[in-house]
């Protein structure tokens, strides 16, 4: 297979940890992350966070900078007209770089270093193409994505000259990567996922039909691929992505040693996207991975 032959490179991709708080942040730190990544109590896909505010955020960046950490600011929720001048006071942030879904944000920062959010759902070479016309300097491809397909396009990314984000530990979505209306279907459209405020109903105990009322019918573990990360590296993937800004500091730590160590996949966490074994995708998301 195609991802087979690239097993012979040796490259050292970036072990990217969520940064939910300032503890989480110094946690990940001291696990071995070599960037983490942050949101603002808005504009950001996790809305829940403890975040951060304009002005605490550069002492945050202050303490990584200053331990050779990249820091990279999520501002990946959908914009509307009215937020464009608050948006625009992002700009100074000392982050190294903005992680962006809403492609009207991309002329406010396109003096800055800048991501394509796993929202925008990059999942193909045109994709890529796309990001890299525009302005991205990396792409954070789709969770949903095979090993082979990942090798693809890693593959052309490197030809293109785009860096490419692999999700390997923590949350999947059941939608594409917060594009869902569930959320907000059932809450009158107050907790839209696509502006940061998931209720997560798709973890809800329910089912259809036959199946038994307790089942959790949309339900999908938390993902784990910490035994690819030798194979991801050889792809040429430049970040290794870290879900869980919604989670503590000791969350954190246990993730990014996960990774840093290539343990093996822990208990009741999954890798059927990356295997194509979907059916292993499903099952109850355990809240202590």
């Amino acid at each position: 297979m195609f991802w087979r032959d690239l097993l012979t490179q040796k490259l050292t991709p970036e072990i990217l940890a969520p940064g939910g708080s300032f503890e989480a942040v110094k946690a990940g730190i001291a696990a071995g992350a070599s960037a983490v990544y942050v949101g603002l109590s808005r504009f950001s896909a996790r809305a829940f966070a403890k975040n951060f505010t304009v002005d605490s955020l550069p002492s945050v960046c202050s303490y990584c900078h200053e331990r050779g950490v990249k820091i990279y600011l999520a501002v990946n929720t959908l914009i509307h007209e009215a937020d464009f001048v608050e948006l625009r006071g992002l700009v100074s942030l000392p982050v190294d770089a903005f992680i962006l879904q809403d492609l009207g944000a991309i002329g406010i920062f396109s003096e800055k270093n800048i991501h394509a959010s796993t929202q925008m759902t990059i999942h193909n070479t045109d994709g890529l193409d796309f990001a890299k016309s525009v302005g991205f300097s990396r792409a954070v491809l789709s969770r949903e994505l095979s090993r082979e397909e990942i090798a693809l396009l890693a593959s052309h990314a490197l030809q293109i000259g785009i860096e490419t984000e692999v999700f390997v530990y923590g949350a999947l979505c059941m939608s594409v990567s917060g594009q869902c209306f569930m959320s907000a279907f059932f809450d009158k459209g107050k907790r839209s996922a696509n502006a940061g405020s998931c209720a997560g109903a798709c973890r809800l105990p329910f089912s259809q039909g036959r199946f038994n009322p307790s089942d959790r019918a949309l339900s999908l573990k938390d993902q784990c691929l910490s035994e690819y990360v030798s194979e991801l590296s050889a792809m040429g993937i430049t970040s290794l992505k870290i879900e869980g800004r919604m989670k503590g500091s000791d969350y954190t730590s246990k993730a990014v040693k996960a990774i840093v160590s290539s343990a093996k996949k822990s208990h009741g966490m999954t890798d059927g996207y990356y295997t194509g074994k979907i059916n292993d995708c499903f099952g109850k998301r355990d809240s202590q991975t």
